[in-house]
């Protein structure tokens, strides 16, 4: 009984002083770790086929668009041959039936897509909208 009584001194007196001696890393460690720290990666990845017509369009008229958008630097983009999707680890919602089909990745699964061709203004709001994520609706007024 007298040892329970001592361990139930000592432990906290112990742990107390591990707390004292405890320090957080420099701020500069902190930011080092945060920039190694892996962060989820957003990505756009554009299945494709070769000798595809809206694929080649895709590339001559939204590549560039998007390429000289601000939002380009926070999500890259990429091209994936049609026949190596099953090899490049992505996580699909649904089967790709039609190329090109702009998936919208995060941390390898994908989280939208946009099937086909599309104009430029759609294509920008399309990949808003899904970056976006689900909204809640504003409150009815009443």
């Amino acid at each position: 009984m007298r040892h329970l009584r001592l361990a139930f001194l000592v432990l906290p007196l112990m742990l107390f002083a591990f707390g004292l001696s405890w320090q957080q890393p420099a701020h500069a460690a902190i930011d080092l770790f945060n920039q190694i720290a892996p962060k989820t990666q957003t990505e756009l990845v554009v299945v494709e086929t070769p000798n595809c017509a809206y694929c080649r369009s895709f590339r001559q008229n939204l590549l560039p668009a998007y390429a000289a958008s601000s939002r380009a630097k926070d999500t890259p983009i990429r091209f994936l041959n049609y026949k190596e999707v099953a090899k490049s680890g992505i996580s699909l919602l649904q089967p790709i039936s039609i190329v090109p089909t702009v998936l919208v990745i995060d941390d390898g699964r994908e989280i939208g897509r946009i099937p086909g061709l599309t104009g430029q203004d759609l294509f920008f709001k399309s990949i808003q909208h899904i970056l976006r994520g689900p909204q809640t609706p504003d409150p009815a007024p009443y």
